[in-house]
């Protein structure tokens, strides 16, 4: 889709395309002016893959409140989001905390991810196939935990501090599931810090090697099937 279908599917809003910003692999990012307010534009591509529809995607940032930016238009495979003026890296413990309240919201109706069920399920080929051992192991030793909504890929460029709050953005990926690998992402973003700040709001997720193992074989498939580039040393050090 480009920006001028985007525009048009998102009528009767008013939109203004200002410019590019910075999106990824699996999405086109713009600067807009929405009906007159700064928003951002992001345009879904490729296959749709395990990123859920933005119907899902607008009912996961509303039931986060202000842990996620207001919605100011959306249609499928487009969706605008108020833009967030980003205050410098969010600190360690405002994420910590900010993920706890995340993981305690209500949830809302909304896919339930397994990731036991998804490790076994994707496809370990080519340079990868000796993981899929590891894959397996990994997945039958995941201790359960009660589904929560999770946001999924809490990284620094996912979080915007804006002085006052943090903010996550890009849902895509959200699901109701084991908090565990939300806070493994989290700590590994921020350290202790935002480990003991996690813990100190009430957050329900525990982290634990095997969710370190999950993180770790999600980060190289992904990274493989979207054209990064994977280290040996990596596939050598999850053999173990």
């Amino acid at each position: 889709m480009t920006p001028e279908e985007a525009v048009a599917r998102l009528a009767p809003h008013r939109l203004e395309v200002l410019g590019p910003q910075p999106g990824g692999l699996s999405n086109v990012a713009y600067r807009v002016l929405c009906d007159g307010e700064e928003g951002v534009l992001r345009i879904t591509r490729g296959a749709r893959g395990t990123r859920i529809a933005v119907a899902d995607e607008v009912r996961a940032m509303r039931a986060a409140g202000d842990l996620a930016p207001d919605v100011l238009a959306w249609a499928d495979g487009a969706l605008v989001t108020r833009y967030v003026r980003p205050a410098g890296s969010v600190p360690p413990a405002v994420l910590g905390a900010a993920l706890a309240r995340l993981h305690r919201v209500e949830p809302p109706v909304l896919r339930a991810l397994d990731l036991s069920e998804l490790l076994v399920t994707l496809p370990w080929t080519g340079p990868l196939e000796a993981l899929g051992v590891v894959a397996d192991h990994v997945a039958r030793s995941l201790p359960w935990a009660p589904p929560v909504l999770c946001h999924h890929d809490v990284r620094e460029a996912n979080v915007v501090w804006d002085g006052e709050r943090a903010v996550f953005v890009d849902w895509e990926y959200a699901a109701l599931a084991d908090p565990a690998f939300d806070l493994v992402c989290a700590v590994r973003a921020g350290g202790g810090d935002a480990l003991r700040a996690y813990r100190d709001a009430g957050g329900p997720g525990r982290d634990g090697p095997e969710m370190e193992a999950v993180h770790d074989l999600l980060d190289v498939h992904w990274r493989a099937t979207h054209g990064h580039p994977v280290d040996p040393r990596e596939i050598t050090a999850l053999l173990g």
